[in-house]
């Protein structure tokens, strides 16, 4: 089985893929956590509030947050920024793979590519083509 090698503009998108993913892990961790009232005082728990924190600064306050009974909690904010963060991450890819169509057409990204788009073409030898000419 051969492999590929990746091209520059195939490795930004799986790039884009991981981190958007790994920001939405994080925050279904903290959603779950919070939800089924974990410990706030857990090195683990204290560990992905302060990860996530600057991730829902844009969000704080934007809808209020429900208690359960028992302690647990469902954090409205946190939910909508799972949704935002999952849209933005799919818009970035779109927008890189347009960019990357548009600018193939100009620098030598078409020959780096993986020639999904354009396979190339059999080449014809010159015997066949002298044939054909006769």
């Amino acid at each position: 089985m051969q492999t590929q090698m990746r091209t520059p503009p195939d490795i930004i998108i799986v790039l884009i893929n991981f981190v958007t993913g790994l920001v939405e892990s994080l925050l279904v961790l903290r959603v779950a956590l919070r939800l089924f009232g974990a410990s706030q005082t857990a090195p683990f728990v204290q560990w992905v509030t302060t990860t996530t924190d600057p991730l829902l600064a844009p969000f704080e306050g934007m809808f209020p947050t429900s208690q359960l009974e028992g302690g647990l909690v469902i954090d409205f904010s946190t939910l909508f920024a799972l949704i935002a963060y999952a849209i933005l991450g799919y818009l970035a890819g779109e927008l890189f793979l347009m960019l990357r169509q548009f600018f193939s057409r100009y620098d030598g990204w078409e020959e780096l590519d993986s020639g999904l788009d354009n396979p190339p073409q059999p080449k014809r030898s010159r015997e066949r083509r002298s044939r054909r000419t006769k």
